[in-house]
């Protein structure tokens, strides 16, 4: 559907000249609408789902913490774009279900231990580059850099705001911790292709 879509917006877009009707632009600007359309669905998904668990103003703060985190770290990437919007969309449930079920006995000291894992994690493997969105070798430093800062102010904020009782620091230790594992999911799926691509060659 979303390529579908795509197709139509790329055809009205060349037939008004604003992008040139080349075959290698056709397929960068139809790549680039499909993401925008994927990345809205994703937002527009999670708000509904905030709306209708009651819960919206959770649903703003977790899409802002992955949004700006993600942009620095990469991770996990499905095949499809329906795969994309359905696990983005549980992975929030996820989040959801556990920050109401513990938050309240969320404590300053793991939420100190969870950031701790969380910023070595995002150290040691990130940025996570996708095969469509490739990171210029001078950039991978300064994107490791502000992964990891973003990593320690989300983990900052999140511990003060338990250390208060503020119930919305779990909700941040929780997406970063969820962001972390995204990019361990990304790890092992890139590790996984390649021994099946040893295994071809073989």
């Amino acid at each position: 559907m979303i390529q579908r879509f795509s197709k139509i917006i790329l055809e009205y877009l060349l037939k008004s000249n604003v992008i040139e009707n080349t075959d290698t632009d056709k397929e960068y600007y139809q790549y680039g609408i499909e993401i925008t359309i994927s990345s809205l669905l994703n937002i527009f998904l999670i708000l509904v789902i905030g709306t209708v668990t009651r819960s919206f103003f959770e649903s703003i703060i977790f899409l802002i913490c992955v949004i700006i985190i993600r942009q620095f770290t990469g991770g996990f990437h499905a095949d499809t774009y329906l795969k994309c919007n359905l696990i983005f969309c549980i992975s929030f449930i996820a989040v959801l279900i556990l920050y109401y079920a513990t938050a309240k006995y969320l404590s300053t000291y793991i939420s100190i231990l969870i950031t701790f894992v969380c910023v070595s994690i995002i150290l040691l493997n990130c940025p996570i580059e996708h095969i469509n969105k490739s990171i210029p070798s001078n950039k991978k430093n300064v994107h490791k850099t502000v992964a990891a800062l973003l990593g320690t102010v989300y983990g900052a904020i999140g511990t003060l705001l338990t250390a208060f009782s503020n119930r919305y620091g779990a909700l941040v230790i929780y997406t970063l911790s969820l962001v972390t594992v995204l990019v361990i999911a990304a790890i092992v799926k890139e590790r996984r292709v390649n021994n099946e691509n040893n295994d071809k060659d073989k």
